[in-house]
């Protein structure tokens, strides 16, 4: 209610980052959780390679519909990466953001929610940072265009808020098992 959240790591003790990338101010729309990109089944392409970045379609496919949309949501998972990197997802015809939305570690399978706000044509953009990676990208919702006037998704350029490694918006610290820090 007074604006901040709470962040809390259960164990062991761990450096956090938050990147802010948009707020809401309307409904969502759920659907039913659909597959539109495996890279390992040729879905949406092949493997991802060292700084590469795929175009992929989110409007009009796995349950949202083909126009009114400003973002999805989405749970992308990394499998498979041959090294250490991270995956960034972001709109279509604007610039990389510096935050990630997952970070890796060579054979291992991480996967993240994510909101991402709609480009030109309905379309994400999906970077691989090094070594080759698998992506997989499940639609699990949407949120309108403007509701009267107002946008229902204001996305922004993600913004570092927090990062304990630098002492950004809080201590230098890591946050201890069982410890909570509000931001």
């Amino acid at each position: 209610p007074n604006g901040t959240v709470n962040l809390y790591n259960s164990a062991p003790a761990a450096e956090m980052i938050v990147d802010v990338a948009g707020w809401f101010s309307g409904g969502f729309t759920p659907v039913t959780p659909s597959r539109i990109m495996d890279t390992r089944e040729g879905l949406g392409g092949i493997v991802l390679g060292p700084n590469e970045t795929r175009r992929l379609q989110v409007v009009g496919v796995g349950g949202v519909p083909a126009f009114g949309v400003d973002a999805v949501a989405a749970n992308i998972t990394v499998t498979e990466p041959t090294g250490s990197g991270f995956s960034t997802a972001w709109p279509s015809g604007r610039s990389r953001p510096v935050a990630s939305n997952l970070n890796f570690g060579p054979g291992t399978t991480v996967s993240n929610a994510a909101v991402i706000g709609v480009g030109p044509g309905g379309t994400i953009e999906l970077y691989n940072s090094s070594g080759s990676s698998h992506v997989v990208v499940d639609i699990t919702g949407w949120f309108p265009g403007s509701t009267g006037g107002v946008a229902t998704f204001v996305g922004a350029t993600p913004r570092r808020v927090i990062d304990t490694r630098n002492a950004i918006g809080v201590p230098k610290v890591r946050i201890p098992a069982g410890g909570t820090i509000t931001i």
